[in-house]
């Protein structure tokens, strides 16, 4: 059963823990998600071990891959290295995990572009309702964390949220019983909500 969807942190059977390409892959049982972050600056040796770790049969998704505006390496490095990621995405029939930062103008124009098979889902989305929409109009798929627009998390479809911890120390039930308060809805029901949607994302 996943509920956090992206975490930094100690492999769990209740969260998808994310790992850099740069890093050796960790004990333990549970859910790993693996890519190359828009804040490393690229050794093409990544390319080669990031295949590799997506052979273990921990991993149920790649990222976090992204484009990040503010900070990282230079914009049209991040974007070639974004969109061999889109593809490594849909050779190991993936989802693709996003980090997006005053980027999405970039990813969507890709994605448009690319037409992936598999789930895209940026993570820790602050976005503005409008902006939500937009991108859940082309097909992918929102995760809230700590921090969230209060209006966004409202208007988001059951069938459309997805929660996360990232690198905050809030526990994932506290992020959702505050999500739950703002939607109107018991805690256990949202809880229930998220656990089937990542069900259908990563078949967990």
């Amino acid at each position: 059963m996943i509920l956090d969807i992206h975490h930094h942190g100690s492999v769990s059977a209740e969260a998808i823990t994310s790992i850099s390409a740069d890093e050796q892959m960790p004990d333990g049982e549970g859910y790993l998600s693996v890519g190359i972050h828009p804040w490393k600056h690229f050794n093409p040796a990544y390319f080669i071990k990031l295949a590799a770790m997506l052979c273990d049969p921990r991993v149920v998704a790649l990222g976090e891959a992204g484009v990040d505006r503010l900070r990282g390496d230079d914009l049209d490095y991040q974007i070639k290295v974004f969109k061999v990621q889109m593809i490594l995405s849909e050779q190991y029939r993936l989802p693709l995990v996003i980090h997006s930062v005053r980027s999405s103008d970039i990813i969507m124009g890709l994605r448009s572009k690319f037409k992936p098979t598999m789930p895209w889902i940026f993570h820790g989305f602050r976005g503005k309702p409008a902006a939500a929409e937009q991108l859940l109009k082309s097909g992918v798929c929102l995760s809230f964390g700590e921090k969230f627009n209060p209006s966004t998390v409202v208007s988001i479809p059951d069938d459309k949220l997805l929660v996360e911890t990232d690198m905050s120390a809030k526990p994932i039930d506290d992020i959702i019983s505050e999500i739950a308060n703002l939607r109107n809805q018991e805690a256990e029901s949202v809880k229930k909500t998220v656990v089937n949607n990542a069900l259908m994302l990563f078949g967990k």
